[in-house]
């Protein structure tokens, strides 16, 4: 299986650092962790991290 997410994301919050390993657990951690104001931008990442664990690749 080929996979677009090949690399570890770390996301630094309040000097603490988190790692996501996959489009999933970057979705999980969007809706955990993105603050309650949940403007375009929250759609925007949530959109981009759902396609990618669907396997949708935008160039």
């Amino acid at each position: 299986m080929i996979s677009i997410w090949d690399t570890n994301v770390e996301v630094k919050i309040d000097d603490r650092f988190h790692v996501v390993r996959s489009p999933r657990e970057a979705v999980a951690f969007l809706k955990n962790n993105w603050p309650e104001d949940r403007s375009a931008s929250y759609a925007k990442a949530r959109k981009v991290c759902l396609d990618a664990a669907n396997g949708v690749c935008f160039r």
